[in-house]
């Protein structure tokens, strides 16, 4: 989208940014929406995919299309047993500086929501 519809992109990114900055989300991270995927309510759900967009779009900046070659070398085919995110996390951050920052920030909302119970 970025390559071909660059206002479209560009669009949609700010349509992410808005949700991500309205929503306050019930769960925040990634060890909670691993262990309960669709559990965590439809709102919540769409705040975990704008994160998820939002830090693939900024690898992209970095390393464009050369990205998905990046993460074909490293995961190879799906594994038929699910990696913990956090190892996906440590392998990603060693390719594709910023995810364990990325992480940390996901945990330190989470704490700072259940703070708030």
């Amino acid at each position: 989208m970025v390559q071909r519809e660059p206002a479209m992109a560009n669009m949609w990114q700010a349509v992410l940014q808005v949700y991500l900055d309205a929503v306050q989300p019930a769960y925040a991270s990634l060890a909670d929406f691993d262990r309960l995927y669709f559990g965590v309510g439809a709102q919540t759900y769409v705040w975990y995919q704008a994160q998820f967009q939002r830090r693939v779009a900024g690898a992209y900046r970095v390393h464009g299309l050369a990205l998905l070659t990046m993460l074909r070398e490293e995961f190879g085919s799906p594994s038929a047993t699910p990696l913990d995110p956090m190892v996906v996390i440590d392998r990603l951050k060693q390719r594709i500086p910023g995810f364990r920052a990325w992480a940390d920030e996901l945990q330190a909302i989470s704490i700072r929501l259940n703070r708030k119970d």
